[in-house]
């Protein structure tokens, strides 16, 4: 019976099946136009707290970033999903935190910041095989003899350069220096005291910092006769020590690592006259800097700082780089290898092809007035 069943109907049988399957396809399509696609994962590492807690900027510039980046169609057609942890500016906590993102969620990239906490988390990188980039990270070998962690931000020697400039130009040949201890503090004091002990007749006094260790009148004591101080570390650390020196009374020639471009202190008192090592984002003219800082302060009402700019600039970067690559750990790391010339908020960058450094350009500038000012 149910054969001739279905010989009797066969045309309608045939015609049932067909409507089936197209109303299948109609579903499949439904269900595929509507289908999000995969999501690219990248776990950040901020210092939201402890002594980097002035970083907490950085990861509202980073937000801003991803915010624009998936409202204009994602990164390479992907949407990002920023999964963000608190070093609390400890290398062990960061640690902590990049073992828990990898176990949940697997990023295809890190982003870190500091380079006590940096530092620690590029072996794991390297064991992992993923792409780490530090930002706000200066010690000079963070990247040295690395395969897969890469830097956005000037190195510890990128910070010397400006500074003999400035002690070439005010004829300044005894230098005393205020160093905060860690990987920053100390290569750039080795690199900076190198450089001035190779100049004829020039000399240098250090007299590093610990958080117990802050007793500005015996360190100032210690420097003996100077003609200027130089002081390097966190805009915390810089903020503590100048106040505190000019407290002291020392009335002679300052200057500051990049760390004292931080735009809280061009209000200060304390802050007037001196001179620092500055990335081009405080230039007025500079055009698409002065964009993203007017973009930036509508947004959270209050100044972009160039530690903040790199976390906005970081997500374009690799926006562009993936366009029509496919996202993978391995493929990221690639592109980042390539070589490319990079307009970003700090000036035209060039990375040759195999550098892991993204490494913008510090210029000579002093405080006045309640502005950065360049080449003054």
């Amino acid at each position: 019976m149910k054969s001739a069943t279905i010989i009797v109907g066969g045309k309608r049988s045939v015609w049932h099946i067909l409507l089936m399957l197209l109303l299948c396809v109609i579903v499949t399509l439904t269900v595929s136009c509507n289908r999000q696609p995969e999501p690219i994962r990248i776990g950040a590492i901020i210092s939201l707290t402890g002594s980097g807690g002035y970083l907490s900027d950085l990861r509202d510039a980073m937000l801003m970033a991803v915010e624009e980046i998936n409202g204009n169609g994602g990164m390479n057609g992907h949407p990002i999903e920023l999964f963000i942890e608190d070093s609390k500016s400890d290398p062990e906590e960061g640690k902590k935190a990049m073992a828990q993102l990898e176990a949940q969620h697997h990023p295809v990239l890190y982003l870190s910041t500091l380079s006590p906490v940096s530092m620690a988390l590029a072996p794991m990188a390297e064991r992992m095989e993923v792409p780490l980039i530090g930002l706000v990270t200066s010690a000079q070998d963070f990247t040295t003899d690395k395969k897969w962690v890469f830097r956005y931000y000037p190195m510890a020697s990128d910070e010397v350069t400006p500074v003999i400039s400035i002690l070439d130009k005010q004829g300044s040949k005894r230098l005393g220096i205020f160093y905060q201890s860690g990987p920053y503090g100390q290569s750039v004091t080795q690199l900076l005291s190198a450089a001035c002990k190779a100049q004829a007749g020039w000399s240098v006094t250090e007299q590093h910092f610990t958080e117990d260790d802050f007793n500005i009148q015996d360190k100032i004591a210690k420097l003996g006769e100077v003609d200027g101080l130089y002081v390097v570390g966190q805009v915390n650390f810089i903020s503590k020590v100048i106040k505190q020196v000019r407290q002291a009374g020392f009335n002679r020639q300052i200057i500051t690592s990049s760390g004292g471009a931080w735009p809280g202190f061009l209000t200060m008192a304390e802050f007037e006259g001196i001179r620092l090592a500055a990335p081009l984002l405080y230039n007025k003219n500079y055009p698409y800097a002065q964009n993203l800082r007017d973009k930036y302060t509508a947004r959270f009402n209050r100044p972009l700082d160039h530690q903040s700019a790199v976390g906005y600039d970081i997500l374009f970067l690799l926006r562009g780089l993936l366009q029509n690559v496919p996202v993978s750990r391995a493929n990221i790391k690639k592109v980042l290898e390539q070589g490319y010339h990079f307009p970003s908020a700090m000036g035209d960058i060039l990375v040759p092809r195999g550098s892991h450094e993204i490494n913008f350009h510090l210029y000579p500038a002093r405080i006045k007035n309640g502005a950065i000012i360049f080449g003054d």
